[in-house]
């Protein structure tokens, strides 16, 4: 079965943590130990310093491992000059090879809604850019639901879905907008997996891994031996991963 990790990041916090930081030979290390053929990667300075800082220090460090690590770059506001012209910078991303995008960052100051957004979910949209809206790291639902409600074209990852089960916050986005999609790095439900799998086929849940926080192999267990058929399970290993990356479009 081919693992692609859509949820890990690289880089040291700048508040002391429980895990140990992991940097690119670090990362690809471990993926090589877990079995994991390719990630896509986020820094965490683009969380705790800025979401330019973070980006710059990703592309530097994942350069040597490009054939494996795909960068997820983070969203600068776009109304205070940060960004730049919104053309520009998402044609530089585009050709740094971007996987996926990262909107929800505490440390960016600015919220994620429609009015604010506008511009950058068109851009999205545009390009099929994948987004992924953390939870855990700066999430809100409401403010996920209102900005599904005014762009629901949209290419959602929801990630970092925190301990406590929460299919009752985002199963009625998946009935409504075909383009959610659920990273289950935190998904610990029991027959959990079967039951979104039943409902709305293979193709909304995707692996990741939260590593260095979390360990990789926790949901490649939980994946393996669900439930359902090989085909489903390589579609949540890595295929729908891959699907969404190659639908990106310049």
């Amino acid at each position: 079965m081919k693992f692609l990790d859509c949820n890990c990041f690289v880089g040291t916090p700048t508040h002391r943590e429980i895990w140990p930081p992991a940097d690119a030979p670090a990362l690809a290390r471990e993926m090589d130990r877990a079995g994991i053929e390719r990630s896509l990667v986020w820094h965490i300075a683009q969380l705790d310093l800025h979401p330019g800082v973070g980006n710059d220090l990703l592309l530097r460090d994942i350069a040597p491992y490009r054939n494996r690590l795909i960068p997820c770059l983070a969203i600068p506001c776009p109304h205070t000059d940060e960004m730049g012209d919104m053309d520009e910078w998402f044609g530089k991303a585009l050709s740094a090879g971007v996987g996926a995008m990262r909107i929800c960052q505490p440390r960016g100051n600015y919220l994620v809604r429609p009015e604010v957004v506008g511009g950058i979910a068109q851009k999205l949209i545009q390009h099929r850019i994948p987004l992924i809206y953390s939870i855990e790291r700066g999430g809100n639902w409401n403010e996920l639901y209102d900005l599904l409600k005014a762009f629901p074209e949209l290419r959602i990852i929801i990630s970092d879905l925190g301990v406590w089960p929460a299919d009752r916050m985002f199963r009625p986005l998946l009935d409504l907008y075909p383009n959610v999609h659920v990273e289950i790095s935190q998904y610990f439900v029991p027959g959990g997996i079967e039951a979104n799998v039943h409902r709305y086929g293979a193709g909304r849940l995707l692996y990741g891994s939260g590593f260095p926080a979390c360990y990789h192999g926790a949901l490649m267990l939980l994946t393996a031996h669900a439930k359902i058929s090989e085909a489903d399970k390589m579609a949540i290993a890595g295929g729908n991963l891959q699907r969404l990356i190659e639908q990106v479009r310049p």
